[in-house]
């Protein structure tokens, strides 16, 4: 009977526990994850995949040369002439809750010129 009842106890505190809900990670903690989890290659010739989500969160890409890489991974090559480009790619998480937290993080990749 007294094994009965610890069972009993031990049953009803873990399923107890099993309905709290788990603490969420603060939002700063959670773009920071986002944004460390983004893995680019440096250089490229073709195009690129750009994730729009990363740990669970929405990411927004900004290209400071679109023409050559768009924000989306389209790869124009440049001319021979030209050379090689190296373009920032923005990557932005924003999550809002009680407020708005933003964050940014940039990454190079160097596009090869055509041949």
């Amino acid at each position: 009977m007294k094994k009965l009842l610890v069972s009993l106890a031990l049953l009803l505190v873990l399923g107890m526990s099993a309905c709290v809900e788990p603490e969420m990670e603060d939002p700063v903690t959670r773009i920071n994850n986002a944004l460390e989890a983004i893995e680019l290659p440096e250089e490229t010739d073709e195009d690129i995949h750009v994730p729009t989500t990363s740990e669970g969160e929405t990411v927004l890409w900004e290209s400071d040369n679109p023409t050559v890489l768009a924000e989306d991974g389209t790869v124009n090559q440049p001319d021979p002439a030209e050379g090689d480009v190296t373009v920032t790619l923005t990557a932005t998480v924003r999550i809002e809750e009680d407020q708005i937290y933003e964050e940014s993080k940039d990454f190079e990749v160097t596009v090869e010129a055509g041949d």
